[in-house]
């Protein structure tokens, strides 16, 4: 196929936008909570309520996650943007109208929100590969797959900043308003999803596109040539782990803080400015990386200097008044840490080419979950009874109930050994193959050399 008959259209932008609200949205539902844990815990009288609501997402995504690794591919971005759209809607209404029942039935019907919400956001993560590879030119794709890659964080640090201000008790005007407003973006999202009316456009942005969705292989067959993929083994596993860190750090970063004292509007700035980083990290990573190619490269330098930002923020994390030293921290650790998500996602997609490219990426995310289930447990086990300097400096509840703080030292320490393991795992074992690039270059050749002879 000649270079001329590849063609992009505007309508790729209205696609790439509803990816990136219904991602957008869609953290925002599974967050909402954590920086607000303590409230949340009163308000809905189950003492692990935020631990639980966040949980239920990396739980019920793990059974969903293998289904939308099929289900992607099999149904196309139009009928996953629609069916993802109505779900996370329904399921955020379901916690609206259960702010308004007794307990325990408030806790337990928001849960059920929670989990339906949680069971399709596989399917909107692994919409961001496809979308680029599927509506964007090579010159675009790291851009397109950033912008909707980096909607989920983006949401997260919404919230962050966004939840603090709203509920400042634990009474239903505040957590009615908090869940409104996501309910609206929600319809909001559902609405615009309608403007998605083709899976693929007519003609395809690029040789890669045609050559991925002619050779689509059956789930299992594709399945087991992926165990056979060393390279891509290695990066699910680098990855997977590193999403799980990244997973468990935003649900353990309020408790944290405000057992050292640190306040809740302080906390939710930290998170917000962690993604915010990111995001500014993954535009100017995915700019280098679509003028340069060298993806490996940049994965590997942001590893190095993302653990370094780690490793400096477990040493003042746990002292009273470093706000400018813990908020420095953390800003660098999402510049750099972040930066790598979307960027591992593109590796994925290059290692196993011509594999459908929500089926690399999904398998990365796939693994993010289950490794963010295993974090969140073994840091919510190391957590240790409170001392007395924690009881006496804690901002974590004000209110005299049956609301533990607890010691989250041994917890964080072990999470910044795991992302040393993590990252030095990468560092000497990944090594990829540039398949997808190979594969256009010799695409761009073969097109020279028959333009030349005709």
């Amino acid at each position: 196929m000649a270079t001329d008959m590849y063609k992009v259209y505007k309508q790729r932008w209205l696609v790439l936008l509803v990816v990136c609200l219904l991602n957008f949205s869609n953290a925002m539902t599974w967050i909402s909570f954590a920086p607000i844990s303590y409230y949340t815990n009163e308000f809905y009288g189950n003492r692990n309520a935020a631990t639980f609501l966040n949980a239920i997402f990396m739980l019920v995504s793990i059974p969903f996650g293998v289904l939308a690794l099929w289900g992607v591919d099999k149904y196309g971005i139009r009928a996953t943007c629609h069916i993802s759209a109505l779900v996370n809607f329904v399921g955020n209404l379901v916690r609206s109208a259960a702010v308004f029942l007794p307990l325990p039935w408030r806790f337990y019907i928001t849960l059920g929100g929670q989990a339906g919400a949680a069971s399709i956001q596989p399917f909107i993560m692994y919409l961001s590969t496809k979308t680029a590879a599927t509506w964007f030119a090579n010159s675009e794709r790291v851009t397109a797959n950033t912008l909707a890659a980096m909607s989920n964080p983006l949401g997260v640090a919404v919230m962050y900043a966004v939840s603090p201000l709203i509920v400042n008790s634990n009474s239903w005007r505040d957590f009615s308003v908090l869940n409104g407003l996501i309910l609206l973006l929600t319809f909001i999202t559902l609405l615009s999803s309608l403007g998605v009316t083709r899976t693929a456009p007519k003609t395809p942005p690029s040789s890669s596109s045609t050559t991925t969705s002619s050779s689509s292989l059956p789930f299992y067959k594709n399945l087991l040539k992926r165990l056979k993929n060393k390279s891509f083994l290695i990066l699910t596993f680098a990855v997977g782990s590193a999403i799980g860190l990244f997973n468990c750090l935003y649900n353990n970063l309020q408790p944290i803080l405000c057992s050292n004292g640190y306040s809740n509007v302080f906390i939710g700035l930290c998170g917000s400015l962690m993604i915010i980083s990111g995001l500014i990290g993954s535009a100017v990573c995915g700019i280098i990386a679509d003028k340069t190619k060298k993806f490996n490269l940049i994965y590997k330098s942001c590893l190095i200097l993302a653990v370094s930002c780690a490793i400096f923020m477990a040493f003042v994390v746990f002292h009273e008044n470093k706000n400018a030293l813990i908020l420095s921290s953390i800003i660098l650790f999402g510049f750099f840490g972040l930066a790598t998500y979307p960027i591992s996602l593109e590796l994925a997609v290059e290692c196993t080419f011509p594999t459908p490219e929500a089926f690399s990426s999904g398998c990365l995310i796939f693994f993010g979950q289950v490794f963010g289930i295993m974090y969140v447990t073994i840091t919510s086990l190391l957590t240790t009874e409170p001392t007395e300097r924690t009881k006496d400096i804690q901002t974590c509840t004000k209110i005299d109930l049956d609301i533990e703080v607890l010691e989250w030292e041994h917890s964080h320490y072990f999470w910044t050994f795991s992302m040393i393991v993590t990252v030095v795992f990468s560092l000497i074992l990944f090594k990829p193959k540039y398949k997808r690039m190979e594969h256009e270059a010799r695409k761009e050749n073969q097109s020279h050399i028959e333009a030349i002879e005709q």
